[in-house]
């Protein structure tokens, strides 16, 4: 149909102008045209959804304390024989199963082995059935990771023949506990396709069917080194737990394989402080068409796991195929923290650790999960190791085989990456892999205060895959207080030269300032001048690795000599007045469990299920102007030590969301400070400036052990702050060249939320300076001017240089935020008139010029 259309605007407008009858049908036949297309067009998507710059938070963590266990409770002992008279003894678990009911304990013989299924039933009624090995004091203590060698102290289930699980679960089975059991199969030679299955991926498709309230306890749940197990554990469950266990040898020809999967199930999720080691994703979000439409996992705690590949399986036969560790393909409200994930190289994929990619996986672009997501992403405080990437980011899941470019998913928003340690990220693991890969448009990545030792390839590239060749932007991106080696390419976009040109085409009004890109040869005048560090933040590679403790030793695997040294000239140096990088202590401190199998503080050998204590809260002031300061006393008497806090705020209201009744907040997690080491009793304070409104302030505590102490409080808020003086620079006005443009510039915070709004008329040059009465911070400036597009980039009012504003995209007449038929028709009322409006290119002439510029951004969309 724009074949059409643009060989009509080629009539030479003398030969209009002498047959106006000419004009009007050429114009008629435009404007039906256009209607005609109009009416059976699919809009594409309206570009990347407005979110919070930050991640929210899980809104429900797990508590795995083990239950009090009442004097009177029933106690089935099963074994391989019982004796004449014998009460509750069993020698099938699945009777001892049947009969119990909630507030059994169940005991198994260690060394017993049972073949599978064993089915977990729906029983009524409160209180946990726990089933567990009958030889508890051989096995670690609750809070630390069981292992291979305490085999002998638990009994088994086995898989017992081919894609039969050992363990399954009835619709609606609820409040079991598992502890001590080893699940694997009767024989290598069985091919397993779930080992212990939570839920159904199948026939179950309402939520009233979704077991529940399920935790998987000191478990030793693996494959056989040399056959196929194509899944250790399967959630499709809620209120599931997996803690302290070993899951290992999830491997298949052929195929994909996990360790943990979540595909039927909407949470919540705690996985914590286990060994998972599984060939294509250790663990894995999404993946599949959930059977319940809308699903999304949700409230996801990640922490203190050990994630790793067996080197071996490079060179093994049967050969088993190697994607990722951590994938995300359907999640929402995710923290991921405390973990140590290493091991991927080039096989199945390109090697990268990390991947963050919604996948609807309906094998097209309008079926399956479309409603698929990976948003609110919180990863912090994890060692992330030896691969040829470190992280990936596709914004939506894009079907090119139908020549389509609109998304099959929703779309990859609000990920916060902040105090991790990534190294050995190298193409010595056998890729191409960038360091780090953003396609299709993901929206509000913040990195922050991370440590990458890197070699090879770019640091960070941004493809574009979109049919059109356009560029795919990549909206809020924030890059700060970060360190890493520069290598080949550092910021790389397809077809443009590295550092500002791809920046300005892939992340218009990103965040780049305080980033270290060792290299040695002259690059900063590729980056942008608000890169700025305690001394240059392009030192030359050898002096880069001289700022840390010990670099040899570092990478050689003492990770605490990669912290700086006391010389360094980048201490203090960043814009929170922390060290670059990331805080290696506060790491070593997160990642001591996932290390040595402990979730009690690495080092703890005493069970520690009691919660810390936040013995008092206060924030100041409770009225008036900003900052607001939020200090907190917490203790902690379980033995395990204090190890965090984190600070939380809501939007207060009169009715959900106030002091005795929270139950309608939606927490904003601000910031994370690390507890000194070995410390019972902490004092410590947060700061924040918010936009003027009512608020409740929050704070968790948590302790080694996983425990979590929380108290809110209210206040009441009143920021203001004098008049900034700011200047914004238009980089050009579509089809114009002068730049000089009148319009109103929106003042948005982090939320997008309207702070104020503020007329401007722009010079010749695009410039103009603005009295501004918003509180300094980070917001999102929106420029709305006619006849263009609406423009949206980010800016940090702790700035004072010009706001750099894209090119604003013209032909939006009537100013609805969308190029289409109406504009088309408003302009053909002004052909061959000085409307100063309709005359898009300013050359004091409606005519096909302006029509050639609308014609460029037909169903554009404003951000």
């Amino acid at each position: 149909m724009f074949t059409i259309i643009k060989a009509m605007f080629k009539v030479k407008e003398t030969k209009i102008k002498q047959n106006i009858g000419l004009r009007k049908a050429i114009h008629w036949a435009l404007i039906c045209a256009c209607l005609v297309w109009f009416l059976n067009f699919q809009l594409p998507p309206s570009g990347p959804a407005r979110a919070a710059a930050t991640a929210a938070l899980p809104q429900v963590f797990l508590d795995t304390t083990y239950p009090a266990l009442s004097a009177s409770r029933n106690i089935r002992n099963v074994k391989p024989s019982c004796s004449s008279g014998e009460t509750l003894c069993y020698t099938s678990l699945q009777s001892a199963i049947n009969d119990a009911v909630p507030g059994d304990e169940i005991v198994i013989t260690a060394g017993m082995t049972i073949t599978g299924p064993i089915t977990l039933k729906h029983k009524t009624g409160g209180g946990w059935i726990i089933i567990r090995s009958s030889n508890m004091s051989a096995l670690p203590a609750a809070g630390h990771r069981v292992g291979p060698s305490d085999a002998a102290a638990m009994p088994k289930i086995v898989a017992p023949g081919s894609n039969v699980s050992a363990l399954v679960t009835e619709d609606n089975a609820d409040n079991y506990r598992l502890v001590g059991i080893e699940f694997t199969k009767v024989n290598p030679s069985v091919v397993t396709g779930v080992m212990v299955q939570l839920g159904r991926s199948d026939g179950q498709t309402s939520y009233s069917q979704v077991p529940k309230n399920l935790i998987l306890d000191r478990d030793y749940i693996h494959g056989d080194p040399a056959s196929d197990l194509k899944r250790c554990v399967e959630l499709d469950s809620s209120y599931t737990s997996i803690i302290d266990s070993y899951i290992s040898e999830c491997h298949v020809v052929g195929q994909d394989a996990q360790g943990i999967t979540a595909l039927n199930g909407q949470g919540p999720f705690k996985i914590v402080d286990n060994y998972v080691e599984a060939s294509t994703e250790n663990i894995l979000f999404g993946g599949d068409v959930p059977r319940i439409s809308g699903l999304v996992p949700s409230d996801i705690e990640v922490r203190g796991n050990y994630l790793t590949k067996d080197l071996a399986w490079k060179d093994t036969t049967p050969h088993w195929a190697v994607k990722n560790d951590l994938e995300f393909k359907n999640a929402q409200r995710v923290l991921v923290t405390g973990n140590i994930i290493e091991n991927d190289w080039l096989d199945g994929q390109t090697g990268t650790l990390i991947v963050i990619t919604p996948r609807n996986s309906g094998g097209c672009r309008t079926c399956g999960a479309t409603w698929a997501t990976a948003s609110d992403l919180t990863i912090t405080d994890n060692i992330v190791r030896h691969g040829a990437g470190a992280l990936e980011f596709q914004g939506y899941d894009y079907y090119s085989s139908d020549g389509l470019d609109s998304a099959g998913s929703l779309q990859v928003k609000n990920v916060y990456i902040a105090n991790n340690l990534f190294y050995d990220i190298s193409r010595d693991w056998d890729a191409k892999a960038p360091l780090i890969l953003m396609s299709d448009q993901p929206a509000n990545i913040t990195l922050d205060h991370n440590t990458f030792i890197n070699s090879g390839g770019n640091n960070l590239t941004l493809d574009s895959s979109r049919s059109d060749g356009t560029y795919d932007t990549v909206l809020g991106l924030t890059l700060s207080n970060n360190t890493m080696f520069h290598t080949s390419y550092g910021v790389m976009g397809g077809g443009l030269a590295e550092g500002n040109s791809t920046m300005n085409a892939y992340t218009p009004g990103a965040v780049f300032t305080h980033n270290i890109l060792a290299s040695d040869t002259s690059i900063s005048s590729r980056y942008p001048s608000a890169n700025i560090c305690g001394a240059t933040c392009y030192p030359t590679e050898a002096t880069w690795e001289s700022q840390f403790l010990d670099y040899n030793q570092a990478i050689a695997g003492n990770i605490s000599d990669f912290a700086l040294n006391s010389g360094s000239a980048y201490k203090n140096a960043g814009t929170d007045g922390k060290d670059l990088g990331a805080d290696i202590a506060a790491i070593s401190s997160a990642t001591a469990s996932a290390a040595a199998g402990s979730d009690s503080g690495g080092g703890n050998t005493t069970s520690d299920t009691t919660k810390p204590v936040v013995a008092s809260f206060t924030v100041a002031p409770q009225s008036g102007s900003g900052p607001v300061t939020a200090t907190f006393t917490a203790t902690d008497s379980g033995g395990s030590f204090l190890a965090s806090a984190e600070l939380l705020r809501a939007n207060a209201n009169t009715t959900s969301c106030l002091l005795g009744n929270i139950s309608g907040c939606s927490w904003t997690h601000l910031q994370t400070i690390a507890a000194p080491s070995g410390v019972n009793s902490w004092t410590s304070s947060f700061t924040d400036s918010p936009p003027a409104g009512t608020y409740l302030y929050g704070t968790h505590v948590h302790d080694g052990a996983g425990n979590i102490g929380f108290e809110p409080a209210v206040v009441s808020a009143i920021v203001g702050s004098s008049s900034l003086s700011r200047s914004i620079s238009i980089q050009s006005l579509q089809g114009k060249t002068s730049k000089a443009v009148t319009g109103t510039l929106d003042i948005l915070d982090s939320g997008h939320n309207l702070l104020n709004s503020y007329p401007f008329t722009t010079n010749a040059s695009g410039s103009a300076t603005l009295s501004l009465n918003v509180p300094i911070q980070s917001v999102f400036l929106r420029i709305r001017a006619v006849p263009y597009l609406v423009q949206t980039s980010s800016a940090d009012l702790n700035l004072t240089g010009a706001y750099s504003i894209p090119m604003l995209r013209t032909g939006d007449i009537n100013q609805d935020n969308i190029v289409n038929s109406i504009d088309f028709s408003l302009l053909n009322a002004k052909w061959f008139s000085a409307d100063a409006i309709s005359d898009l290119n300013g050359d004091g002439l409606v005519n096909s010029l302006d029509f050639s510029l609308l014609n460029q951004n037909w169903f554009a969309v404003g951000n």
